[in-house]
Formats: C-alpha cells, structure tokens, sequence
C-alpha cells in the first residue's frame, strides 16, 4: 500500500495563456499525470513484508516546452522518480534520515504504541485501520511484542482508558490472554462476574457502561503493575473489590456483601470457573468476620451467619460490633421459632449480672459474651433437637466455666433473683431455672450436714420449700412415710414446686400453697 502525505508541484511558465490552459485541464492532468506516475512507479516497490518511508522526495525534472509539455511531463517524471527512489533504497545507510525500510510487523507496532501514547494516529496512518483491525494484527504477528509494551507503558491510567474505552470485552479479554496467559481464563471469568453482579449493587446512579469500564480500568492497573512473577488470584480479586469501592464511595464490605450474595443460587444461572466461586466465598466470609464489618448484617446468608457464630473468636469479634436489639434480630434469624425464650434468657442473665451475680469477676465483656456461649451452644448441637433445658445448662456451664464458677453457684444467684420477685418479667425462664435447680440437687451427693433455720419444720409442715442456701438431700417422714423430698419456696407466689419420692417414685410439679 502506498500513501504519499503531500504531493508539491512547483511550476514556472513564461505565458499567462499556459497557466490558465493547465488550470483548466488540471483534474485530467492530476489523475493522469501526476498521481497515476507516482503510484506507478512506486508500485514496483511495493512489498507485503516491509514499508517503506522516505521523509521527502525532490525531483528536478528540468525545463520543458510548453508545447511538448502534457507528452513530456509524464516520460520525465516516471524516468527521475524511479531512477531517484532506486538510488535511495540502494544507499539507505547514506540517508538515515530521509529514508527507513522496516519490517510491516515492527510498523503495526509503532503505529499502536503512537495511538496509545498520544490518543491519534499518525498523519500517514488516520485513514488506514481501526484500533480493532491493528489489535488483531498485532496480536497475530508480534504479540510478545505487544505485551512488553503493555506492560511498560501500560502503567499510566491514560493508556489504561484508550484500551477500556475503544475496545469491547471481547478485544479486553484476547489482551489479558496476550498479557498474562496462563491465567487469561481465571482473570476474564471474574470480569464477566463483575459485570454480571451489577443489578446486586442496586444503585441507580452507577451506569452500567461507567461499571463495566471500571471494572476493566482497575483490572488492567493490577495486571499492568505486577511483575512477571507468581501471581496471586486471591490479591487480584481483593484488589479489584476495594478499588472498586473507593471508585463508588461504597464501603468495601457492603460491595462485598453484595456482590457475592448467595452465591451458589446467582452462579446456578451462568457458567462460572468452580476455582472462582469458591475464592469468592472464602474472600467473604474471611473479611466479612473482620473488625471492618459492616453493621447491616443483611448481607450475610443464614449458612454464614452460623459458620461465623459457632466459632468462638470470630463470633466475638462480629458479635461486638452490634447492640443488643440487633443481636434479637440476629437471634431471630438464626433460631426463629425459639428466639423470644433465647432473648428472655440472655436479659435474665443480664440481670443476674446487674444485681452482683459475678460481682468482682465479670466486666463489660459479659454482655457479648453471653451472646457467644449461647449461638455456640445453640449452633454447636446442630445436629440434635433443640431442648430448652439442655441448652439452658449448657450455657450456664460455659459461664461457670469462664468465670471459674460452679454451676451451682450461678443457679444459687437465679434462686435468690427468684425468691425477691425480680424475674417476672420472664415467666418461662423462672420455671426452666426452678427445674434446673431441682436437677442440680438431685445430683448432688446426700447425706451432708447442713444448717436449716430453726422454722425449717414449720415451713415444711406447711409444704413450703427450703430456700437454696440449706437445701439439700434429707430423709424424713411426711404423713408416717419414708419420703425423699426436694423443693423450693417462691415468696409472693399462689403457688410451689414441689419433687419427691414415694414407694419408688418420683413425683414432681406445681401445687397450691396451704398458707402458714
């Protein structure tokens, strides 16, 4: 292909007549002549394998008769042109800087590092080729070539928007492969991601096309400032994300909580690499469990908010960062059915602690605390049916645990919560300590000396239970009967438990009080 810039005819004639002749004739003479002689000539060296660039040309053809001047201009330009380009081309080294033959793969490559670098063509190539057509050369003839300049130039985020601006997707992901290679199908799979992801983010201000150029935009400055080395998918995804995010003033793990949302169900509409889901998860559930969490928990799935809540250390780091209504709405999420009795529990607790239950051992850290043992306790026996009594004791005995206590002790303080009326508020909880109490001294060993207040007959007699400071294991006769009983006085009640044993066995339950 030939392309001549500027073609520079200088003419003196004696005659004015002349002048207005070749005026008129001028177009013909143009075509025929003038253009038709060069594109001829210059044909003959005209090869598919190198271009030719010659700065400047200047051809003296010398003096012509106006008569003889349309039959000789044409013989005289053919002979100087051809003979004058031969002389360049044979004496090349001569004229560094008048003429260059390079090879046409060297030249695509200038041709693109010039657009790149400058956002227009070269005057000599603006009518040639679109960016696409070169691309495709490119890469099909130089595109290792085409990689180091990427990668050295490629850095400045002006290049980066030449390339995501005026190329599709389809161009974006043959140069990531051009780029990085080996993992071209990793890298344009979480591309497609992304950009599948935008109806998540549901923020009409962020149009789609501005998302999908960001995407690319950010990629490609990962891609482009890293070396040639070991590359590390999980620090690309993580980078895209936060960079995506300060690009939108979006907090990290909002978009993150977003965009990968029940992933399997949006991942069961579209092909995806299994590799990619399954970074995504690990990514979210990682940096979700963080101290940078967010405060809508929405954005967990039920399944992550067990897997977080099980785990002691994460469940109280992302326990912290809420308050307590938001830790009932948590609980109603995870355990629906059992929420309200769970929320009782924790505020009966709660009070214990507020009226000198773990005096002197327990400080601020109680009140997430307590919300750890219990979603561990509730989430750790997921496998079994749920028992308000099991799971009540359970958490009781990680708070002895902790607090170097013994159960007993911790039921000793509900009892005396209980006998002062305190607990009301919470009819089920009161009954569940009541019982687990009775348990507890069933378990306990007999036969131990303990100190009763001198009405204890008279309460007895009445039907009244032993407060839980002298309660213990005593065989006495009730009606001229052998009878092992166990109970609890509830001052201000109409009514008590009462648990014994009689001819074998055990009877248990609420009776009316006979009055004393």
């Amino acid at each position: 292909m030939i392309t001549i810039g500027t073609l520079k005819l200088d003419l003196v004639a004696d005659r004015e007549p002349f002048v207005h002749d070749l005026y008129g004739r001028w177009d013909t003479f143009n075509r025929t002549s003038l253009e038709g002689i060069v594109d001829e000539i210059l044909s003959r060296y005209d090869t598919e394998d190198e271009l030719i660039r010659i700065e400047s040309l200047d051809l003296d053809l010398g003096e012509l008769e106006e008569d003889e001047f349309y039959e000789q201009f044409p013989r005289r330009l053919a002979e100087r042109l051809d003979e004058t380009f031969a002389s360049y081309l044979r004496s090349k080294e001569e004229h560094p800087d008048r003429i260059a033959v390079v090879p046409i793969r060297q030249s695509w490559l200038e041709v693109f590092t010039y657009y790149m670098s400058h956002g227009y063509w070269p005057w000599l190539e603006e009518e040639r080729l679109t960016l696409p057509e070169l691309l495709d050369k490119l890469v099909r003839t130089s595109s290792i070539e085409l990689s180091h300049f990427l990668r050295e130039k490629g850095k400045a985020l002006t290049i980066r928007k030449r390339l995501v601006f005026q190329l599709d997707d389809i161009y974006q992901e043959r140069l990531v492969h051009v780029v990085v290679p080996s993992e071209s199908s990793f890298i344009n799979a979480y591309a497609r991601f992304l950009q599948d992801s935008y109806p998540e983010i549901k923020r009409p201000e962020i149009g789609k096309n501005d998302y999908r150029n960001a995407i690319w935009i950010i990629l490609w400055g990962y891609l482009l400032s890293q070396d040639q080395g070991y590359f590390n998918r999980k620090q690309m995804v993580t980078y895209a994300l936060r960079e995506l995010s300060g690009y939108y003033s979006i907090y990290f793990v909002d978009l993150l909580g977003m965009l990968t949302y029940d992933l399997d169900k949006f991942a069961s509409t579209r092909l995806f690499m299994p590799e990619l889901l399954s970074l995504l998860k690990d990514i979210r559930l990682e940096t979700l469990s963080e101290k940078e969490f967010t405060k809508n928990f929405s954005l967990f799935s039920l399944e992550e908010l067990k897997a977080l809540l099980v785990r002691r250390e994460k469940s109280l780091t992302f326990l912290s960062g809420y308050n307590e209504e938001q830790i009932y709405l948590i609980v109603e999420q995870v355990i629906p059915a059992e929420s309200p009795f769970v929320i009782d529990y924790a505020r009966a607790l709660d009070k214990e602690k507020e009226l000198g239950m773990l005096e002197g051992k327990a400080g601020n850290d109680f009140r997430v605390l307590k919300w750890v043992f219990i979603f561990e306790v509730i989430l750790g026996r997921s496998g079994s049916v749920y028992s308000r009594h099991q799971f009540a004791f359970s958490v009781l005995k990680e708070l002895a645990a902790h607090y170097n206590l013994t159960v007993m002790e911790l039921l000793g303080y509900f009892y005396r919560t209980l006998a002062s009326g305190l607990l009301t508020a919470y009819p089920a909880v009161r009954e569940l300590i009541i019982a687990l109490y009775l348990n507890a001294i069933d378990d306990s060993p007999a036969g131990i000396s303990v100190y009763y207040p001198e009405d204890l007959k008279d309460r007895l007699a009445c039907a009244v239970a032993l407060s839980v400071s002298c309660a213990r294991s005593k065989s006495i006769r009730w009606s001229s009967k052998p009878f092992r009983w166990k109970a609890i006085s509830l001052y201000g009640m109409p009514r008590r438990w009462i648990r014994g044993k009689s001819k074998g066995v055990w009877k248990e339950g609420w009776v009316t009080s006979s009055g004393c």
